[in-house]
Order: structure tokens, then C-alpha cells, then sequence
């Protein structure tokens, strides 16, 4: 996979004209979720910290096509070596921040990705996000 820092662009919207910054990148298509790496930078920007980070990268990494998955929060401890209460508050985390949803209605150990999330368009050629500071 060839992967390429471009620098920053000036972009405007289209709706409101209004300018901002972003760094592009760009990358072969092939076998390329781009999903996941929007996900991958939103939990890079909660801040986490050690095995909490990576119980987080893991979930996004075990996630199905549908953006599931299904793992008890034991299964993951165990699989990591860490304390399930280390995997119980990431998820609380990932929960409270509505990027990750329980799967209640399948009674089983189940968890989605908040389709909000997610951008339906399988044929996306370029994604990201735009943090805005709140005055």
C-alpha cells in the first residue's frame, strides 16, 4: 500500500463557503476501508492511554462488514492480557463518547459502530473529519 503525505489544502464548503484546513493524504485503493481509519483517528483523539488504546484498536480491528463485533469483554482480556475492568470502562468510554453501540436486541455479546458514523457510500474516494473548536 503506497501511502503519501500531501501537505495542507485550503477547502470550502460547498453550502456555507466557509474555509478551513486539512491535511491530505493519499493512498492506493485497493482492500482500503476508509471507515475504519476515520474510527482508528477518532479514538486516537479521546486521548487513550496504553492497554486502553489498544483494547480500542482492537475492537475496530475485529470488527465484521457490518461494523459489529462480537466478543464478550473476557474474550477481549483475555486475548490482550489485561483486566476485563480495563475493557469494561474502554467500552463505557467508547459508549458515553456514542461511537460505540450495544447490541442489546441479539441478547448475545454484541457491539456496533454508531452508523452515524459511518459513511454508506461504498464508492468514497476521500473522507475525514473536521474538528472545530466551540468559542
Amino acid at each position: 500500500m503506497d501511502f503519501e503525505v500531501k501537505g495542507f489544502e485550503k477547502l470550502v464548503h460547498p453550502e456555507t463557503g466557509e474555509k478551513y484546513s486539512v491535511l491530505m493524504n493519499t493512498t492506493d485503493k485497493g482492500g482500503f476501508d476508509l471507515n475504519r481509519i476515520i474510527l482508528k483517528q477518532m479514538i486516537n483523539a479521546l486521548n487513550l492511554k496504553y492497554k486502553r488504546l489498544d483494547i480500542a484498536n482492537w475492537i475496530i480491528d475485529n470488527l465484521d462488514s457490518n461494523y459489529c463485533m462480537y466478543a464478550s469483554q473476557k474474550y477481549i482480556a483475555d486475548t490482550l492480557g489485561c483486566g476485563i475492568k480495563t475493557v469494561y470502562y474502554t467500552i463505557k468510554v467508547l459508549q458515553e463518547q456514542n461511537i460505540l453501540q450495544k447490541m442489546e436486541e441479539l441478547r448475545c455479546y454484541g457491539y456496533r459502530i454508531n452508523p452515524l458514523l459511518l459513511c454508506p457510500d461504498k464508492d468514497i474516494t476521500s473522507i475525514g473529519i473536521c474538528y472545530k473548536i466551540n468559542e
